[in-house]
């Protein structure tokens, strides 16, 4: 799958979903500090040891004697971590420690080039670490002095938890660092994966994209919702000229408005668009096909009255259903009563006949038709000149929104573009200077 997130999409994305990002970090962050400060201290101490060739300590020493106690080192490092030794060193301590926990704890490091053992302990307290490796130094050099009659051995101080002890488990403070990065990564992958699989179409870019259609232009968010269409007014005539093109050059009177699943603003999109084509000196007709769930009526403040249906079923002529609004160059026609069967009615002969009607006494036609959920859409806009689908910026994914394109592919529907609305990266031209 090819899939790019160009610059603007990641500002995008970490914009909307700022404050989760912030509250996921945050918790992560505190949970892994708060988990390392549970996590005990481990001291470590550690102590040198000089392998003397010489039975008798602090004597001179030789090349050749360097280079036998070199060979010594590796046998000494062995028989410290004896079962033997370190039963002695377990006796020896106030609370005794069996022998595979001293092996836990006790490590040999030397050094090939030098005669000097390191020995070092961990242990749970500074102390704990700097009496235990004293008493095993003490221990194994008397061990050598029994076992090999040889007194080679050169304790070089004694531990100090001053100078011989450090904490070797991380700070705390390592543990913030790191599950700030971990909860950082962690949004890091959420935000791909969602942008990869779950897209919310938010960008025109991005519907341009991915439906493969040219965007008609954008609404942004409107906190008024009283005066939305006053307050995206310039969006709508952005959207008017960009339709226009396409109406002039396909010759296109009629244009369903539809979307993919219901409350996605398809009937304000509708309506707003229709006043727009009014305010252009247009003679406009704003037909309310949305038989299930007109809203039409509520928009225009209309009076009940004869509609399509009303049409459809004969009881009503054409100069019956046309409403004029309170907009200069807008008319009005309505759902009508409600039908038992909405979809046999938009696929109706007399659906066709109604639309040829109107296309001689109307210069645009705005229908105003259900979701892509339902049948009758595809109805509509068989027999409509082109139609346009709405998206919603703020819900609609990508994988919805190419279904429902799909459908319209399939019975041969003109597509003209999208609309998308609640654009959250546009701004409101209601705090616009001009």
């Amino acid at each position: 799958m090819n899939y790019s997130i160009n610059i603007k999409q990641i500002f995008g994305v970490i914009k909307s979903y700022w404050i989760r990002i912030v509250v996921i970090i945050l918790f992560i962050t505190c949970t892994g500090g708060a988990i390392g400060l549970t996590i005990p201290k481990v001291y470590e101490a550690e102590m040198d040891i000089l392998v003397n060739y010489s039975t008798t300590p602090n004597t001179g020493v030789s090349i050749n004697e360097i280079d036998a106690n070199l060979r010594l080192i590796e046998t000494y490092k062995y028989l410290l971590t004896t079962n033997q030794v370190l039963e002695k060193v377990s006796d020896s301590m106030d609370n005794k420690v069996s022998i595979n926990e001293l092996k836990n704890k006790i490590t040999i490091i030397s050094n090939n080039q030098s005669q000097i053992m390191t020995i070092q302990v961990q242990d749970g307290t500074a102390k704990g670490a700097v009496d235990l490796v004293n008493m095993v130094a003490n221990v194994f050099q008397e061990e050598i002095k029994t076992l090999m009659k040889m007194e080679n051995l050169i304790i070089l101080g004694e531990a100090s938890i001053k100078n011989n002890t450090k904490v070797v488990n991380p700070h705390s403070a390592f543990y913030f660092v790191i599950s700030f990065f971990l909860g950082t990564f962690i949004c890091f992958v959420f935000l791909i994966i969602k942008e990869t699989y779950f897209t919310i179409l938010n960008l025109e870019e991005l519907t341009e994209k991915h439906l493969s259609l040219p965007s008609m232009g954008s609404i942004p968010v409107i906190k008024d919702q009283l005066n939305r269409f006053e307050n995206s007014i310039e969006s709508f005539r952005n959207i008017r000229a960009n339709i226009q093109f396409q109406l002039n050059e396909q010759t296109i009177k009629s244009v369903v408005i539809t979307s993919s699943v219901a409350g996605e603003g398809k009937s304000f999109i509708s309506a707003s668009l229709a006043k727009t084509f009014a305010m252009d000196n247009k003679k406009v007709v704003y037909v309310d096909a949305d038989l299930r769930r007109p809203v039409g009526r509520k928009i225009f403040n209309m009076k009940k009255q004869a509609g399509i249906t009303s049409f459809v079923a004969g009881q009503a002529k054409l100069a019956d259903i046309i409403q004029l609004t309170e907009f200069e160059n807008l008319s009005f026609i309505g759902a009508g009563p409600y039908p038992p069967n909405p979809a046999e009615i938009s696929s109706s002969n007399e659906m066709k006949i109604l639309l040829n009607q109107l296309e001689k006494q109307f210069d645009v036609i705005i229908i105003d038709s259900p979701p892509l959920l339902v049948a009758d859409v595809l109805s509509l806009v068989d027999i409509a000149d082109g139609c346009l689908l709405v998206i919603n910026g703020s819900k609609t994914k990508k994988d919805i929104a190419k279904k429902s394109l799909e459908k319209l592919h399939k019975v041969q529907a003109n597509v003209l573009g999208t609309i998308l609305n609640r654009n959250k990266f546009q701004q409101d031209r209601s705090t616009d200077y001009y």
